[in-house]
């Protein structure tokens, strides 16, 4: 059959060539006719190489693809430094860092970070001039920190002490105006004026964290944020054990926002004062759930409430559940 089909092509074309049309598109027709006998009707046969004249196409491959903006993988000390140089960049740990005094804290970074879980040990024995910062300086708006553990160990001394009218250390980040999601922070903090786990200030984000903290000869400890919360904090859990503390409270030193499902527990020896909430709040409080066991200085009676100051918009509901007890 493809033979007969050959052949009538070519008188096809001489046909045409000498210009008897007529019979050209006769046999034209009869081609056609061929064609949908042989390959069925309005279909075209497709080309296949002969293996013995012609090469096989080569089928190329699909080209790789790479996500964009593939994070950077942090895997001793030297790498934090990347954290510095690209401070808006996509970094993941993927081992376990330890760090010393010789680190600085970064600032200003608005970049993410992703711990997958990894710890990175901060050890603090002297304050650069009030202030020991953990971590970082500053969190910026954009800035996310995720799954990351922080293992804080301050040892600050007496004579230091003696130097410095107040020192400051801080766990995390001395102030946060992004979003810390599911970081832990240890702490065991020695002979410092005032300790902070997670910030200073707050201004961002922090939930489902949790702070275990371990002080002695710390004269103000506060459960997640120091100075300010002015930002949102919920779902957070914290681990208080304490002695010879002047001043302890649950979550904050002075808090402006609402502050959701928290749970607070505190062990403590020789604790002058408790507030369960912040020594002035001016927020909504519920959800949180405050159960606390202190020991007074000899000789005085434990001073706690749940906050010192109350302000305009503050709201101590019945959500809340507040078991202190003070024992011999």
């Amino acid at each position: 059959m493809k033979k007969k089909i050959a052949a009538a092509v070519l008188a096809c074309l001489l046909l045409t060539g000498c210009g008897v049309d007529t019979m050209a598109d006769s046999l034209a027709d009869d081609i056609a006719g061929q064609l949908e006998n042989l390959y069925g009707q309005n279909v075209t046969p497709e080309w296949q190489p002969n293996p013995e004249t012609e090469p096989m196409p080569i089928q190329m491959p699909e080209p790789t693809k790479t996500a964009e903006n593939s994070p950077i993988q942090l895997w001793d000390a030297n790498d934090l430094e990347l954290l510095r140089e690209n401070p808006t960049g996509n970094f993941v740990l993927v081992s376990g860092i330890m760090v010393n005094d010789s680190f600085q804290p970064i600032d200003n970074f608005n970049g993410t970070l992703d711990g997958q879980g990894f710890s990175i040990r901060v050890f603090r024995s002297e304050a650069d001039g009030m202030s020991a910062d953990g971590l970082f300086n500053t969190l910026g708006e954009n800035a996310v920190v995720r799954n990351l553990t922080v293992e804080i160990t301050a040892e600050i001394t007496a004579q230091m002490r003696e130097a410095m009218y107040r020192i400051y250390v801080t766990g995390l980040a001395d102030t946060n105006n992004g979003t810390i999601s599911d970081c832990k922070v240890y702490s065991e903090i020695t002979g410092t004026t005032v300790y902070y786990p997670i910030a200073c200030v707050n201004n961002g984000t922090i939930e489902n964290c949790s702070a275990v903290t371990k002080t002695q000869d710390v004269q103000a400890v506060y459960g997640f944020v120091g100075d300010n919360n002015q930002g949102s904090l919920h779902d957070c859990i914290a681990e208080l054990y304490v002695e010879d503390c002047g001043l302890l409270t649950g979550l904050t030193n002075r808090n402006w926002a609402d502050i959701a499902d928290c749970t607070i527990t505190a062990t403590g020896k020789n604790v002058s004062e408790f507030y369960c909430v912040a020594t002035q709040n001016y927020a909504r409080i519920s959800g949180c759930t405050f159960d606390v066991q202190l020991t007074p200085p000899a000789g005085e009676k434990l001073t706690w409430a749940t906050s010192d100051i109350c302000g305009y918009g503050d709201d101590f509901d019945s959500s809340n559940t507040v078991n202190v007890r003070e024992v011999d």
